[in-house]
């Protein structure tokens, strides 16, 4: 969300529902509407403190206000002598306050304890609500909330930015409008397009079922029937509410497309059946073959064991791996 410009809105901040226990108290539901009341406790008396804390970025605290001031044309405005202008001087100026007024300067020891000798941002303090917070930006001290959940680690910038795990430490995220039917959209879309491919003439029967033991969506011991390996994708499609499983799944099926990645497809087949037929371990990210003649590392990460199995170089071995899968399976 901009930093740089309100439009006389209000900002709604959402908690970050907690699982807390069996009984469903984190997915607390309005009796009437029937939609999450996005709570984890029972009553709406408990609220965490926000603050703006130091941060070793800029030095100072997090106030979010030490960000450039930028023209509609987004270059950084500047005074007369040149100067360049932050948030805080956008700020100072909007709400008439004397210069300085809203520095980021933190506490230190040897300052004065005194509240009167304190700067705004050093004895300020918000309440977020456990559920729902509601901030109007034409309030001074709610815009200035607003500045620092913006600057904070504990309240993503946006559920966007939430689902994309781009705020691991945060408990509240900060919902822009209409951003929840976007992502809806989204979500949907890219489930319909997913279940398209289900029918998409390079994904064969045999194809899907070799999907499905890449995914670890079954054991490559079961044999599975067509109409099980069709029910079994769509079901990873259809319960997917991160876009994670989708993803995976698209991004294999686009691999059918050329020879190569196809080829890839294959080395990563056999990689599983070699570490569900314990031929090779997996252990720390190593993929070690305890090879009769000698143990082979295949590589320390996941790409290096594939490239391994598609090396020209390595294809005598890789005979070999086949054939002792093969004994591991009968």
């Amino acid at each position: 969300m901009s930093l740089n410009k309100y439009d006389n809105m209000k900002v709604f901040i959402h908690s970050i529902p907690k699982v807390t226990s069996a009984i469903g108290l984190n997915n607390l539901r309005d009796p009437d509407t029937g939609k999450s009341l996005k709570k984890s406790k029972l009553t709406s008396t408990t609220r965490d403190r926000l603050v703006a804390l130091y941060s070793g970025k800029t030095g100072g605290l997090a106030t979010g206000l030490t960000e450039p001031w930028l023209d509609d044309n987004g270059v950084q405005k500047k005074d007369v002598s040149g100067r360049p202008l932050t948030l805080q001087d956008k700020e100072e100026e909007r709400w008439n306050l004397e210069k300085g007024f809203l520095t980021n300067r933190p506490w230190r020891k040897g300052d004065s304890p005194k509240e009167s000798d304190l700067t705004y941002f050093q004895k300020q303090y918000w309440k977020l609500n456990d559920g729902l917070t509601v901030l109007d930006l034409n309030n001074f001290d709610q815009a200035m909330f607003y500045y620092v959940a913006l600057a904070s680690k504990l309240v993503a910038n946006s559920e966007k930015e939430l689902r994309e795990n781009k705020w691991p430490f945060a408990l509240y995220y900060i919902a822009l409008a209409n951003e929840s039917d976007e992502l809806i959209y989204a979500k949907n879309k890219s489930k319909i397009e997913a279940m398209g491919l289900l029918s998409d003439r390079t994904l064969t029967d045999i194809w899907k079922k070799k999907i499905i033991y890449i995914l670890e969506l079954s054991s490559v011991f079961t044999s599975l029937t067509d109409e099980q390996a069709t029910n079994i994708l769509y079901t990873f499609i259809d319960k997917d509410d991160t876009g994670k499983n989708i993803s995976r799944f698209t991004n294999l099926v686009k691999m059918l497309k050329k020879d190569t990645s196809r080829k890839r497809l294959n080395a990563m087949l056999l990689l599983r059946k070699a570490i569900e037929s314990r031929v090779i371990y997996n252990k720390s990210d190593t993929y070690t073959w305890a090879r009769s003649a000698g143990e082979i590392i295949l590589g320390e990460r996941y790409e290096d064991a594939i490239e391994f199995i598609l090396s020209k170089t390595k294809e005598s071995l890789v005979e070999e791996l086949v054939d002792e899968i093969k004994a591991k399976l009968i």
